[in-house]
């Protein structure tokens, strides 16, 4: 043999030997963690990747597309599944955390990196009923400095790539298990009434009207929109009053649209007819933190402008007042402050952590301020629905401990309380079936306060 071929020999030994010792540390990277995966389909990613098998991974990403998230059933409940939330990383990935979720004590759900590869996961033991939105956030920082000014700007949100279920208004993915319950009123029924057809309405759901008034307690002109019911007869029959914050539902494009629920509802004889006014807000976080002013003028100047207007029936016990977040805790501060206007409060993940200052950045007491006003106070001719999501967990305050409390303390006073802990998150996807059920309860008479 001649000394190139020698040479030729050499060469491609030691090529041989380098990619076989390239190989071993690749696959030694890929060592499944201490405790083990949740998700069977991520053991057995790393498992081929452990071995060797250089296209598991792109396999893994051909077959995630249109399917994330990943959802497995747990061995030993029935009643819950093994939901691992996937991120394609880059170079420049150094963290990455899902939100919507779950929640963790330190408000990111953290994900954890395969091997050196560009996936991130996390996996999360959830019940099988559930529906939330959820969205990643990258390298967000571990820890912020205390004074908010110094604090480096946040990644937007991302939705999920490999998830084709995606909520734009929320920069957000839907992810709904095998158990979530159907919600068949938020699609309009057969037969139900229709949307007009002249084009240029085509963006405001039928008996949908906007108006304004003005203010004297705000010194303002303020808009709302008006809903009325199927066969609306401004001669006929009183209807109920609704009035809901944040104008709910007066977009077409709302993941809670209220024109389609109560038509639905309404001709299926599941409520009775309902005006509904739709309230919109100008500076939210102040108008809904139990302000006096607002509640007021709610009260004395737009109820009576809806009950001259329209053939609405003058007894509380017939007007539902609803928010959600920080109009939760808003309706049930217009109960406590106008029980002789609104009979019934329905809250959907009523902010009822609530104290004053706490809009500014400021603390002046503990939690639940209002909590505290309703069991001080005697009882008033008011009946309530709560609802909160098992998800609302969150560091400082707990969403699901702040209504229980409320709950609790409302119970003891003597109120009618109904309550509804539901799987999901606080969004507007897992508020749909809450809000039905609250407004059949509140008007059911039977559910009556003497």
């Amino acid at each position: 043999m001649t000394k190139v071929r020698l040479g030729v020999v050499a060469v491609l030994l030691v090529g041989l030997i380098c990619a076989l010792k390239a190989l071993s540390l690749a696959a030694s990277s890929f060592a499944e963690p201490e405790e083990g995966f949740d998700s069977l389909r991520l053991a057995a990613l790393a498992k081929a990747l452990k071995s060797g098998n250089t296209s598991a991974l792109a396999n893994f990403w051909g077959e995630l597309q249109g399917k994330a998230p990943l959802v497995e059933p747990v061995a030993d409940d029935p009643h819950a599944c093994w939901v691992t939330f996937i991120w394609r990383g880059d170079a420049g990935t150094k963290r990455v955390n899902v939100l919507g979720g779950p929640a963790t004590n330190d408000f990111a759900a953290w994900m954890k990196r395969l091997g050196d590869t560009d996936l991130w996961y996390r996996t999360d033991r959830i019940p099988n009923d559930a529906r939330f939105v959820y969205r990643f956030q990258v390298n967000r920082p571990l820890r912020f400095p205390p004074d908010a000014d110094k604090r480096p700007p946040l990644a937007p949100p991302s939705p999920d790539p490999f998830n084709p279920r995606q909520v734009p208004s929320m920069d957000g993915s839907l992810a709904e298990l095998p158990e979530a319950p159907p919600q068949p009123w938020l699609r309009r029924a057969p037969g139900a009434p229709q949307r007009v057809s002249n084009l240029l309405e085509k963006l405001v759901p039928k008996r949908l009207t906007e108006h304004s008034i003005h203010s004297d307690i705000l010194k303002q002109e303020r808009t709302f929109a008006i809903y009325t019911p199927p066969d609306y007869d401004q001669q006929g029959a009183a209807c109920g009053l609704l009035v809901l914050f944040d104008a709910l539902g007066s977009q077409p494009d709302d993941l809670l649209p209220t024109p389609i629920i109560l038509d639905n509802l309404i001709s299926e004889k599941k409520l009775p007819p309902l005006v509904a006014v739709l309230a919109y807000q100008r500076d939210r976080v102040k108008e809904l933190s139990c302000s006096q002013a607002f509640a007021d003028f709610v009260a004395t100047e737009l109820v009576p402008r809806i009950r001259k207007d329209y053939r609405v029936a003058a007894d509380p016990k017939h007007a539902i007042v609803c928010g959600i977040s920080q109009g939760g805790l808003m309706a049930a501060y217009c109960g406590y402050r106008h029980s002789e206007v609104f009979g019934n409060v329905l809250s959907l993940s009523g902010a009822f952590q609530w104290t004053p200052g706490l809009e500014e950045g400021r603390v002046e007491s503990e939690p639940g301020w209002l909590t505290r006003q309703f069991i001080s106070s005697p009882r008033l001719p008011v009946r309530f629905y709560l609802a909160v999501g098992s998800f609302e967990n969150y560091w400082p305050f707990s969403q699901i401990a702040e209504t229980r409390r409320i709950r609790d303390g409302l119970l003891a006073k003597g109120y009618a309380v109904g309550y509804r802990e539901y799987s999901g998150g606080h969004d507007l996807v897992g508020w749909g079936g809450p809000f039905v059920s609250g407004l059949i309860y509140l008007t059911d008479r039977t559910n009556k306060v003497e």
